[in-house]
């Protein structure tokens, strides 16, 4: 073997191990947190966490990433000693061969359950698959020169790379051994999270009479109770829209005002939000012109004052006589009041705080955590 294929395959080692130790990185956080949400988690088809997270994603409760970050570090190793001459280079070459075609073969079996199992596509773990396909490649260049053997050689020239092979040996048992229970220990706290997760509190908010969208007898309610000047309520929202909006006629959205201003909110002892007040009256009063949510939306991302109220009804080609009327008109007041009285009934102590059949999340979660309840609801709902 020449030396650029020596180099090419300890760099190609280099990416692999890096690409390894990022997702064995990822699983054990994944495991300890299903609402974690990485940062290849671009759709539910391109999710590294859902595939990282999968039962396949383990033998024997090893990450098989840490398996592959152990075969990286070997080929290295191997690589390495082969480029200083060792007597035994042609055999060690052949060896590391050996890995390549298994890790290859592996790559294949691992892309078919991903993508006809598990139905999720993982950009780290196709990093990896690039990483055996091109040492693959590198090696198979001069392959005739993998079968010439030399094993007559003496004892000492074995001696750094016995060294080195049994310093490995240690590291992987140990870390191994480390890195399962690790993985045993974050499952467990998993499992027990899960678990409290089917204690969590139910409450019962009355929306009637609340503006939503999806179909009333649908399987699943996802009450959304917010605030249109609170910056974490701009941040859940589009959130729990992304997610309601991958479930169409299983889910029912409702949006309750909460709005955390002393206008409107008798409970306040200080006006946290003095503009949520109007905010709230103008979503009520687009409402009441069918175009409630596709308000919200905009007041969810722009400004809040009566010129920009005026200029989103505009947008949504509102009759503007009719809005403007309705933003100083007891009858909108007694709508937000009506929300604020229902939420208060709930004990409701902050916003943004969201209702999944009733079982109640507080605070702006990633997209992960309101999916993972949906499904639980969504499989009782089947059940019944």
């Amino acid at each position: 073997m020449k030396r650029w294929q020596y180099v090419s395959i300890i760099i190609i080692a280099l990416i692999g191990v890096v690409i390894a130790a990022e997702l064995t990185n990822l699983h054990l956080k994944v495991i300890a947190d299903p609402s974690f949400d990485s940062f290849c988690n671009i759709s539910d088809k391109v999710n590294c966490d859902k595939v990282n997270s999968s039962n396949y994603s383990e033998i024997l409760s090893i990450p098989i990433s840490h398996l592959g970050f152990l075969t990286y570090l070997l080929i290295i190793i191997v690589a390495f000693f082969s480029l200083r001459g060792h007597p035994l280079s042609n055999l060690l070459s052949t060896a590391n061969l050996f890995i390549f075609v298994f890790c290859n073969v592996y790559s294949v079996i691992l892309l078919y359950i991903s993508l006809a199992i598990i139905q999720s596509f993982c950009v780290l773990c196709c990093g990896l698959y690039i990483v055996n396909l091109l040492l693959l490649i590198v090696a198979i260049f001069n392959i005739k020169d993998y079968f010439t053997l030399n094993i007559a050689c003496p004892l000492r020239a074995h001696r750094g790379f016995a060294i080195s092979v049994i310093t490995f040996v240690i590291f992987a048992l140990v870390s191994t051994i480390v890195l399962r229970n690790i993985t045993i220990s974050e499952r467990e706290k998993s499992r027990r999270t899960t678990e409290e997760r089917k204690q969590i509190v139910i409450k019962d908010i009355d929306i009637s009479g609340s503006f939503s969208f999806g179909p009333e007898n649908a399987p699943v309610t996802v009450v959304e109770v917010t605030d249109f000047e609170c910056p974490f309520c701009r941040k859940a929202y589009p959130i729990v829209k992304d997610a309601v909006s991958r479930y169409k006629d299983k889910i029912r959205f409702v949006l309750k005002n909460f709005p955390l201003g002393t206008e409107c909110n008798s409970m306040l002892r200080s006006d946290m939000h003095p503009r949520a007040c109007k905010a709230a009256y103008a979503a009520v009063c687009a409402g009441e012109q069918n175009r409630f949510f596709e308000y919200a939306d905009k007041l969810m991302s722009g400004e809040l004052d009566r010129d920009a109220y005026i200029k989103y009804a505009k947008e949504l080609d509102l009759d503007l006589n009719k809005f403007t009327s309705c933003l100083d008109s007891n009858t909108t007041r007694q709508s937000v009041a009506r929300d604020l009285e229902s939420c208060a009934k709930c004990q409701i102590m902050s916003v943004p705080t969201v209702f999944i059949n009733g079982r109640v999340v507080i605070g702006a979660k990633p997209l992960q955590e309101y999916i993972i309840t949906i499904e639980e609801e969504l499989k009782k709902a089947n059940r019944r």
